[in-house]
């Protein structure tokens, strides 16, 4: 299974924050869009970074009595993990493994498109699992008869 596979049932809205943005905006916006992940964005739409709730967490800890006036360039991971949708499911998810992330950006001729989730993954594979599965229950049984 390739990663534009994944597009049909992620979220459609991409939704993003700008590194200039402060800590509690971005962290008001993942609480309340239900996302553990932005992809950040400058004036010109290139991703420049990415900021996690474990990115706000690390915050917290290190600069606990300033996180009122921290911006997301602070902060933010600047090396960013991508895929494309002509990567397989199976790359997402080492790559996501491998560095130890739950959220991939989805680059398309250099732009930012989407974003993915582990969940994202493990649903699509789990849905894929269970459709083989149903395939061979279907086939040993039309064999019995």
């Amino acid at each position: 299974m390739r990663v534009q596979e994944l597009r049909k049932v992620t979220r459609l809205r991409l939704v993003t924050c700008g590194p200039r943005d402060r800590l509690k905006d971005v962290a008001t916006l993942l609480s309340d869009e239900r996302i553990g992940a932005l992809p950040v964005v400058d004036r010109d739409g290139m991703m420049v970074g990415i900021i996690s709730e474990r990115d706000i967490c690390h915050a917290l800890a290190d600069y606990a009595e300033r996180t009122a006036t921290l911006t997301v360039d602070q902060i933010m991971t600047r090396d960013v993990a991508v895929c494309e949708p002509s990567d397989s499911v199976q790359d997402a998810i080492a790559r996501m493994s491998q560095r130890r992330i739950r959220h991939l950006p989805l680059v398309e001729d250099g732009q930012l498109v989407g974003m993915i989730s582990l969940r994202d993954v493990l649903e699509a594979t789990l849905r894929e699992v269970r459709l083989e599965a149903n395939v061979l229950r279907d086939y040993a049984r039309a064999r019995a008869y």
